[in-house]
C-alpha cells in the first residue's frame, strides 16, 4: 500500500469533480477498520452551510470515485464516506 500521497488533497480533488453542484467546505480522513478487520479510511465530506440535496446517485457516484482514485494512487484501503453539512454538524454540538 502506497501512502506517498496527499490522502487529503486526493479525495478533495475526488470529491469536487464527484459534486459538480455542491460546494465543499472541508475534507476529513482518518484510518479506520472494518468489521473483519481490515483497514479502512473514514472519510467526512462536509457541505457548505444548510446544503442536503445529495442525491443518492452522487453519494455513490463519489464513493465509487473515491475507490477508483485510491486504488490508482497504490491504496487499497476501503474509503468509508460520510456526507453532512455544516448546518447538521452545527445541531451536533453539544453546548
Amino acid at each position: 500500500m502506497d501512502t506517498n500521497f496527499d490522502l487529503d488533497g486526493l479525495v478533495g480533488q475526488v470529491a469536487a469533480a464527484s459534486l459538480p453542484g455542491h460546494r465543499i467546505a472541508r475534507i476529513a480522513t482518518e484510518p479506520d477498520v472494518d468489521a473483519d478487520g481490515l483497514q479502512g479510511i473514514r472519510v467526512v465530506v462536509v457541505l457548505v452551510g444548510d446544503d442536503a440535496s445529495l442525491s443518492g446517485d452522487e453519494a455513490l457516484n463519489t464513493i465509487v470515485d473515491l475507490r477508483q482514485a485510491l486504488q490508482k494512487a497504490g491504496d487499497d484501503r476501503f474509503p468509508f464516506v460520510d456526507f453532512t453539512n455544516e448546518s447538521e454538524l452545527a445541531a451536533d454540538v453539544d453546548p
